[in-house]
């Protein structure tokens, strides 16, 4: 759909830009947004962690490393429900919750084997939300901010608020 955006004259927001460099945007946007899976999370800090190396060796390397920055700053942004307050937190997990687990029932239904994170479990679900925000988010977060050590007041900001919402968690039984 965001392609079909993208491309149509009338409705694009990159219209603007010259048709020569205009393939390159969209294939730009295209990875940034096909980098939020988390199938590509593991890769994608190894690539963060990396590129901080490189950095500290060699000096940056602006085109990769802007790319590189700019997709994990998409990525975190997609996993930002956890740095919300709780009150808006909770709605969310609830709400990826009902995705999963629609995604299992249709799994289910189709004979196919149900993920792992899609099987009906309400109390399974929560605790997964404290074992993602210390397994999968924290340590990104902490990444972005070495790599980017401008963003270190709102990072700090985020982390304060995921540890408050694992505590909410932990309250709460899960």
């Amino acid at each position: 759909v965001a392609r079909f955006f993208l491309e149509d004259p009338e409705l694009s927001i990159i219209s603007h830009i010259p048709a020569e460099r205009r393939a390159a945007v969209v294939k730009n946007i295209e990875e940034m947004v096909l980098v939020t899976d988390m199938a590509f999370h593991t890769d994608l800090l190894k690539r963060l962690e990396d590129n901080i190396e490189g950095r500290k060796r060699n000096g940056p390397d602006a085109q990769s490393s802007n790319m590189l920055i700019l997709q994990t700053i998409l990525h975190a942004a997609d996993l930002s429900n956890l740095c919300k307050r709780w009150q808006i937190h909770v709605q969310w997990s609830h709400a990826i919750l009902a995705e999963f687990y629609s995604q299992g029932d249709l799994e289910k239904y189709m004979g196919v084997e149900v993920s792992p994170h899609c099987i009906r479990d309400i109390a399974a679900g929560r605790t997964r939300q404290k074992e993602f925000i210390v397994a999968f988010v924290v340590p990104l977060y902490k990444l972005i901010m070495q790599a980017v050590p401008q963003t270190k007041g709102i990072i700090e900001k985020c982390l304060v608020q995921m540890e408050h919402n694992f505590g909410r968690w932990n309250q709460l039984g899960y």
